[in-house]
């Protein structure tokens, strides 16, 4: 008997010994969170742009990171993804196409790829909006900004470029100025090119650019230089100017009257302290949309009675002006917000002018 036992734990130790290894269960696999393995070496950009899930500000940082999902579903799109586990990520679009379009507002489910490896949607428009910024930024303008140091808006100016402070796919950059101020990257190189215009002068004129929009036509290659519209109300006078290179710098005079019903007008009326302008009866031009009616005079003011009239309002304690209608007449008290507008547009005129 003891034989046979011995016999039998002989043949159950042959028998491990041939199998050369005990049994044993699956690894389980590292789960992206849409069913496919996180693998770092399929993050593969090319010559695609690279973005970034931005750092928020720690009031913001327990929401989640909206419209980005591990599947293409509405619902969990607007639900998101975890702030904390994709924060300063990289990752790049797949495609410039959507993998599936639905919805409202024409967007769709675009696929991405993060630097771990993983597979993200982000439900969108075809182009990336700013609504979605607040979350993301391309790389490289992440890079740009890291990188940053201080500098002039042009070489000698007094206003300096302190810092940038934002970066979209849409607007470009925008700059943070020593003045207080911002400017945007399109106004920045406006701004430049004009001034660079002005030879020895152009620190001096990029100085006083910096406080109104500058927009240059490449098609016309002419540049306006006109009050941001926020410093203006809706009915306003002011003052621009434009300037091409064979022609130079030149001045206009814009009136403009805005309400809900029309006065037809033909002709102004202006009282600066003890100046006065009656105009002849002039084409105003009109429009409206909404419920809203424009009616405007846009004249040259480089000299003559409109020049006059700008130099007036600059330098009045008080300033109205009268549109006169067809029937009625709506009397507008100018600001003294324009009236220092207008006069800091003609001491730029006139530097631009080498007067």
């Amino acid at each position: 008997m003891k034989k046979i036992l011995i016999a039998l734990s002989l043949v159950a130790i042959a028998g491990c010994q041939t199998s050369g290894k005990v049994p044993q269960t699956a690894a389980p696999s590292v789960s992206s969170g849409n069913s496919q393995a996180v693998n770092s070496s399929s993050y593969q950009p090319g010559d695609r742009k690279e973005y970034l899930f931005k750092e928020k500000s720690l009031t913001l940082q327990k929401y989640p990171i909206r419209m980005f999902c591990s599947t293409p579903d509405q619902d969990a799109c607007f639900k998101g993804i975890d702030y904390q586990k994709y924060v300063g990520k990289k990752f790049y679009y797949t495609s410039e196409q959507p993998v599936q379009s639905g919805g409202f507002d024409g967007r769709g489910f675009y696929k991405l790829r993060i630097e771990t490896g993983e597979v993200l949607y982000h439900y969108r428009k075809k182009e990336l909006g700013a609504v979605h910024d607040m979350d993301i930024v391309a790389l490289k303008e992440k890079e740009a900004a890291d990188e940053f140091k201080q500098e002039p808006v042009v070489e000698g100016a007094s206003t300096m470029l302190t810092g940038i402070r934002r970066s979209s796919e849409k607007y470009g950059r925008t700059y943070d100025l020593s003045n207080g101020g911002t400017i945007s990257e399109t106004q920045l190189d406006a701004l430049r090119k004009l001034s660079n215009k002005f030879g020895d002068n152009k620190a001096s004129i990029a100085d006083q650019l910096v406080n109104f929009r500058v927009t240059y036509d490449k098609m016309e290659d002419r540049f306006f230089v006109q009050p941001f519209p926020y410093e203006i109300e809706d009915t306003y006078v002011i003052g621009y100017i434009g300037f091409k290179e064979d022609r130079g710098p030149w001045l206009r005079a814009k009136f403009h009257y805005e309400a809900e019903d029309w006065l037809f007008v033909d002709q102004i009326l202006l009282v600066a302290d003890d100046y006065r302008l009656e105009s002849e009866n002039v084409g105003f031009q009109r429009d409206h949309s909404s419920g809203t009616i424009w009616e405007w005079m846009d004249v040259s003011a480089t000299d003559g009675k409109y020049y006059e009239a700008l130099s007036a309002i600059a330098n009045a304690d008080e300033a109205t002006i009268r549109f006169n209608g067809r029937q009625y007449y709506n009397d507008f008290d100018i600001p003294e917000k324009q009236q220092q507008l207008t006069k800091d547009m003609l001491i730029l005129f006139q530097d631009m002018k080498g007067g």
